[in-house]
């Protein structure tokens, strides 16, 4: 339950694909991950430069942390948000503020839009939410995007958007519009893949 992995296992065509991927391990994997980039580029309708690779959508995070986060800035999440958050503030040096949740354990966007300031350089918004399993609307999530000031970078983070019973943003169309969003996804969950740990982020070509 600690880690929400996926009690369903993966799909037998997953698994057919690693045995018969087994019989070339002893060769080097491709660094540039040239395949799946553009198979996830078509899948979201995106160019592959959009695409950044992670061992797990946590390596995204942390790599986060190695571009934007250090000592002076200040990083804006939710109180009950995922754990990695706060954890890779502090690696970094930077300050984290927690913001307190609304009632019914749903982000508080007004209240994190306000803890934002000139030196806020990451924004975390885990939607849907890890672990609390509550969603923002569409129409709430792009008003706080629009609100955030364009040199801060917006994490959206939808770990569990393949998953969700709640109606999710079209957070992909919005790359083009906000250069400074940043769309973390992974194989972990809804696809029963946690032990492969692949991972992905979506944002502008620049960004990526």
């Amino acid at each position: 339950l600690a880690s929400n992995e996926n009690s369903l296992g993966p799909s037998p065509q997953a698994v057919e694909a690693i045995e018969r991927a087994a019989w070339s391990m002893h060769l080097y994997p491709d660094g540039g991950t040239w395949e799946l980039r553009n198979k996830l580029a078509e899948h979201h309708g995106l160019s592959a430069d959009q695409i950044i690779p992670g061992n797990g959508s946590n390596e995204i995070l942390e790599l986060i942390g190695h571009c934007f986060c250090r000592p002076g800035a200040n990083v804006v999440f939710s109180a009950h948000a995922f754990i990695v958050y706060k954890l890779v503030s502090a690696l970094f040096g930077s300050e984290s503020r927690e913001v307190p949740m609304a009632d019914g354990l749903v982000h508080d966007l007004d209240a994190m839009a306000a803890a934002i300031d000139e030196n806020t350089s990451v924004v975390f918004l885990c939607n849907p939410n890890n672990p609390t399993g509550t969603s923002c609307g569409v129409d709430a999530i792009r008003a706080f995007i629009e609100k955030i000031p364009a040199d801060t970078l917006v994490v959206l983070d939808e770990a569990y958007a393949e998953i969700s019973p709640a109606e999710l943003p079209p957070s992909v169309d919005w790359l083009e519009a906000f250069p400074n969003l940043l769309i973390c996804r992974t194989f972990s969950k809804g696809y029963g893949l946690a032990g492969m740990r692949i991972g992905y982020g979506l944002g502008s070509p620049d960004l990526i």
